[in-house]
């Protein structure tokens, strides 16, 4: 059976093998555990308690750990970084606190569907056909 989806959780929950296609072109496949081992690692979650800071998390994680970041699309003040280690978690939560960044809340968690595929198509949203 071949289910086609936009919900990500959906096909994490309900496909035994996933495909992911950018451009027309089947870039990765496998079980949603191996799509989310391809990555690495896990991810940290951070909620920052202003918007000013929302910029300065970007540029030191980016720029100092050279890590990728990613903006939360229902909350702005939630960021999501992909860590091959938890050491990594480890050092950009200790940057942030040393650079007066005011952290509500962060936690360090398996990558969902959503960050594999953001992490293979560079950002962009496509197609997932799971």
């Amino acid at each position: 059976m071949l289910l086609t989806t936009q919900y990500l959780e959906e096909a994490d929950q309900l496909a035994d093998r996933i495909a992911v296609i950018d451009k027309g072109v089947i870039i990765a496949e496998g079980t949603p555990e191996q799509l989310k081992a391809s990555v690495g690692g896990k991810t940290l979650s951070i909620r920052v308690t202003e918007h000013k800071n929302k910029e300065q998390v970007s540029g030191l994680i980016a720029e100092s750990l050279q890590l990728p970041i990613f903006s939360d699309q229902d909350n702005p003040h939630v960021f999501r970084i992909p860590v091959k280690e938890a050491s990594l978690a480890n050092q950009a939560i200790g940057m942030l606190l040393a650079n007066d960044v005011s952290i509500e809340h962060f936690s360090l968690s398996d990558p969902s569907l959503e960050e594999v595929f953001l992490a293979l198509t560079h950002g962009e949203k496509k197609e997932v056909f799971s």
